[in-house]
Formats: structure tokens, sequence, C-alpha cells
């Protein structure tokens, strides 16, 4: 890289220098990237890792720095936005979140794979209520896939449909009259 070198011939048969060449220094490193792991290591939540990159021509060095790595929690509430359903702690920053994303905690010392559940509200006199999805604290529907770029909560939504009863009137045991409507319309 900086100095000049020298490329020679050798004779096939005897192995005598036939000859000697010039090298120009060319002023330019050829870098690799080292595997000896305390040159070159990962970084953690904990740590900046490093990657130490070594000429192949002189014994000249350099390393870049890799930044810690950035984790995250998202947390799931129910729809009251305070009663925690569950969270994946430990998201590595970028990490894509998807319907199906599947995590593992420790239970009683044992590794369990958890996925993402849509809770269930139960219908009350007046409406049936299906799940309609996650949202963030401001209300904002958040729809999966979605990159973890920071501490995210998210809180269950419902659309509620108003419950159809059916009344019927009963004379000496006779239907005489059927009304059907939604709660509260029938007086």
């Amino acid at each position: 890289c900086k100095n000049a070198g020298e490329e020679k011939t050798y004779c096939k048969a005897c192995n005598a220098v036939m000859g000697t060449n010039t090298i120009p220094a060319t002023g330019k490193h050829i870098w690799f990237a080292s595997t000896d792991p305390t040159k070159t290591f990962d970084a953690t939540a904990d740590k900046e890792g490093q990657i130490t990159y070594e000429c192949q021509t002189c014994d000249e060095t350099k390393v870049e720095k890799i930044a810690k790595v950035e984790k995250y929690t998202v947390t799931f509430y129910g729809e009251d936005g305070t009663t925690k359903l569950f969270e994946i702690s430990e998201v590595v920053k970028g990490t894509t979140i998807t319907k199906d994303y599947k995590w593992t905690v420790k239970e009683n010392e044992a590794d369990v794979e958890k996925t993402i559940v849509e809770p269930e509200k139960e219908d009350d006199n007046e409406y049936n209520y299906t799940f309609a999805g996650w949202a963030d604290p401001s209300g904002k529907a958040v729809r999966f896939p979605f990159d973890v770029t920071g501490n995210v909560s998210l809180k269950a939504t419902f659309t509620e449909t108003k419950r159809i009863y059916t009344h019927k009137f009963v004379v000496e045991g006779e239907v005489v009259a059927t009304i059907v409507g939604t709660y509260g319309d029938i007086n």
C-alpha cells in the first residue's frame, strides 16, 4: 500500500529466481474484516459492536463502530387502554410486527411461544361486539404489518351492532303478533 513491492519469477525445475519486477505503491489499502472475535463483534443493547478491518498488504487497521441495538416494548391493552393483555418486550428497532408475529417468553423457567390474540368483548343487552382492530393512544387505527421504531402502546377497539329482538305476543297459547326490532326500539 505505502511501499513499493516486488514480484519474483521462479524456475519451475530448480526454484531459482529468474527475474524481479517492481510493483509500485498504490496508496490504496485492500481491506478485509477481521474474524478475530476480540476485534469484530456484534452490538447488543448494552454495548457497542465493532468491525475491525485489516489491510491485506500492510499492517494498517481501521475500526467501524456499530451502535448499540435499540430495543423497545410493544404493549397490547384492552379497550379501556389500561388493562394489559400482553406485551412483546426486547423488540429490536426496525422489526416488522405482523398479525401472526410470534415471540418467546419464559414461564416457570420454560420457553413459551406467544402470538397476538384478538380479544373479545362480552355482548350486553343492547349491543353485540366484534373486534375491529388495534389503535394507538390517540385512537388512530394501527394496521398490520408495522415497523417498530419506539415503544408502542395499542388498545383494542370494537364495533358495536344493536341487538335484534323478536317479541311474540301470545294469547291463550297462540302467537297473535310478532314484532322484530333492535334494543330500545320496541315500546
